[in-house]
């Protein structure tokens, strides 16, 4: 037996409403960690979430 929760549109909506993001800070360290520690003004070329579920925080990584 399997449960398809998602395909119902207003599952999904409440899903995304309720869900708390993740804080800045998180980023922030994601993108220190990517220049090794150095503050630059370069792009990151490309990003991938792994797990992404319903794409939160891979927006949150696109420029």
């Amino acid at each position: 037996m399997s449960h398809h929760i998602f395909d119902d549109e207003e599952h999904t909506v409440k899903y995304r409403l309720h869900r708390s993001g993740y804080p800045k800070k998180v980023f922030e360290h994601i993108i220190d960690y990517y220049f090794n520690g150095k503050i630059t003004d370069e792009k990151i070329p490309l990003t991938l979430d792994v797990g992404c579920g319903n794409g939160q925080a891979t927006v949150d990584l696109s420029p």
